[in-house]
Order: structure tokens, then sequence, then C-alpha cells
């Protein structure tokens, strides 16, 4: 037997953005008594022509949760925009997580070939 498309999209998004979630409450706990320093982190770049760290963390919620709903629709488009505090940022891969846990093992393989 195959490996299912649930098996190789859902389940593994849904580990990365469970790795997500965990690493941004580890920084928020950190960072918790430094005041500015979630800012200065969701706006912050590890290179100057890099994307800001916010949109980072937008773009795997958007290659994960994204993806799940464009293959649902038959079209894929960016998300618009995403927010820009760190507790927004929480908040979206944690939705994230929630719609996708949502998402069953027959609905995602009914899509196979479509």
């Amino acid at each position: 037997m195959g490996i299912s498309l649930y098996d190789v999209s859902v389940a593994g998004f849904l580990q990365t953005l469970t790795g997500v979630a965990g690493f941004l409450e580890k920084g928020r706990v950190h960072l918790a008594d430094k005041p500015g320093a979630l800012e200065e982190v969701v706006a912050g770049r590890l290179w100057p022509d890099m994307f800001p760290f916010s949109f980072q963390v937008i773009s795997v919620v958007h290659h994960s949760q994204g993806a799940i709903e464009g293959a649902r629709k038959g079209t894929f488009s960016p998300r618009a925009e995403g927010p820009k505090d760190y507790a927004g940022l929480q908040q979206l891969v944690a939705d994230a997580r929630t719609m996708l846990k949502g998402v069953t093992r027959e609905e995602m393989d009914a899509l196979e070939g479509k």
C-alpha cells in the first residue's frame, strides 16, 4: 500500500506547526520580562535582504493551511496580510493547527488526482 495524500500533507503540516507553536511559546516565555523584545523578534531579519520573522511564520501557515484550503477550492492564492505582533502570530499558528486537525484522512485522500 502506498503512502496517502493525508500522510504527506496534513500529518506533516501538523508536525511542523506544532514545532512552530512550541518555539513561539518558548520564545514568549523567555522574553516575557524584556520590554520590546517580542516586537524586535517579529520585525527581526537574520540577514538584511531577508523577509522579517513575521513573514516567515505567516509563510509556514500559508504553505500548510493555505495548501489544504487551495486543494479544497482548486485554486491557490497567497495570504494578503498577516499579524504583525507576536501574540497574533501565535494565534495564527494555533488557528491553522485547529483547522488542520479538523481535516479527515478520508476528505484529504478524496482530493487525490484532482
